[in-house]
């Protein structure tokens, strides 16, 4: 099959396709062996009567076997659609349930023929998707970061349609997104999200925004924002340290380009902006922070106690090629607020920060002293 827009070809081979049934109205039982642009795919099992695939009824579908050496169980209701010709229009598949090495999915799937690309609506409920089981698909070996992974961008050039999904639950080991719901449709390459909603360290999340395939480079423009997001429990995720209690909301309009989640990353572009009130912080942390000036002005440092009222926090981050500039960064305690700003280059994996704290007490101002990091 080639693609009319950009001239890319799929390959499907059956080698072999093994069907037989006890009369014309009984179900097939199968025995499929094919390749599907390069990958291997066996399946067994029955598939609906030649008699309800051919009057449009259709029937029961039951499959299983592997892809890409990756277990695969499809069933549901299959039925065909035919064009004036008699050939065959389009396919349907109601009450499907598909599982594919332990991701499962469930619901209704459409797909139509005659035009350039093939139009599928998806009606689907998956459940748990853990990205470390997908490490393997990484040129470079396994990733348990998932940034090297490389993002099939290039199937949104294969069809065109419209999707409703929810998602118990996405995890890689840096984050966990729970109840996601997103809702769009793909056209010419370009997948468009209508606002869509999930929960991250228990904030609600909105987006929406397109995402654009060029071959296999995903170009990417997304609008959202996380309100009540808690801070602490997001950066225990990520660094598996507990320095901040708190809770908070951010905005963000960004935009990258790659074919991984690092190279999107690392080509970042746009602004966030974000604030956090009434929490608190690690004492180690303000240490490392005010380099031993600061914490004579900051009344829970050298206390036994782990942690220590944090009043505000709040900041705005403008992006250029994955250049993250701080433009305002601000943390306020009872005693003491620290003003910020630098520079965080995530290609190069480097920071260049000033901090400058502001003690209430006057009489000790003169002892503040710019923190470079």
């Amino acid at each position: 099959q080639r693609d009319g827009r950009n001239g890319s070809e799929n390959v499907y081979t059956a080698s072999v396709l093994d069907l037989a049934a006890e009369d014309f109205s009984g179900p097939l039982v199968s025995h499929i062996v094919a390749e599907i642009d390069g990958e291997a795919l066996e399946l067994d099992g029955s598939i609906p009567a030649l008699r309800g695939l051919i009057s449009g009824d259709g029937g029961r579908l039951d499959l299983a076997g592997s892809f890409d050496a990756r277990k695969v169980e499809v069933s549901g209701n299959l039925s065909l659609s035919k064009d004036k010709a008699g050939g065959i229009a389009g396919i349907r598949l109601s009450d499907l349930t598909a599982d594919y090495d332990g991701v499962t999915a469930k619901g209704d799937a459409t797909a139509t023929f005659g035009a350039e690309r093939p139009f599928v609506i998806a009606d689907l409920a998956l459940g748990s998707i853990d990205t470390t089981k997908l490490s393997k698909m990484s040129p470079a070996g396994p990733d348990l970061n998932g940034l090297d992974i490389p993002i099939p961008f290039e199937l949104l050039s294969k069809f065109d349609g419209q999707f409703n999904l929810t998602i118990s639950e996405v995890s890689t080991p840096k984050m966990e997104l729970r109840d996601v719901q997103a809702e769009g449709s793909v056209k010419d390459g370009i997948l468009t999200l209508t606002p869509s909603s999930a929960v991250l360290a228990d904030g609600a999340v909105a987006v929406k925004g397109t995402i654009g395939a060029r071959g296999n480079t995903g170009d990417i423009a997304l609008k959202g924002s996380w309100i009540q997001g808690d801070l602490g429990k997001l950066l225990m995720r990520m660094t598996n340290t507990a320095e901040l209690e708190a809770r908070g909301d951010a905005a963000f309009d960004v935009t990258g380009r790659g074919t991984t989640g690092r190279e999107i990353r690392n080509s970042l572009s746009g602004v966030a902006n974000y604030v956090a009130k009434e929490g608190s912080i690690a004492n180690a942390t303000w240490e490392w922070l005010a380099a031993d000036l600061v914490s004579q002005f900051v009344p829970f440092v050298g206390q036994d106690a782990g942690q220590g009222v944090l009043t505000c926090m709040a900041g705005r981050v403008e992006a250029k090629a994955g250049v993250l500039d701080a433009k305002v960064m601000y943390i306020e305690t009872s005693r003491v607020s620290i003003a910020g700003s630098g520079k965080i280059d995530m290609p190069d994996e480097k920071l260049n920060l000033r901090l400058t704290p502001r003690p209430k007490d006057a009489s000790l101002v003169s002892l503040a002293t710019p923190v470079l990091i």
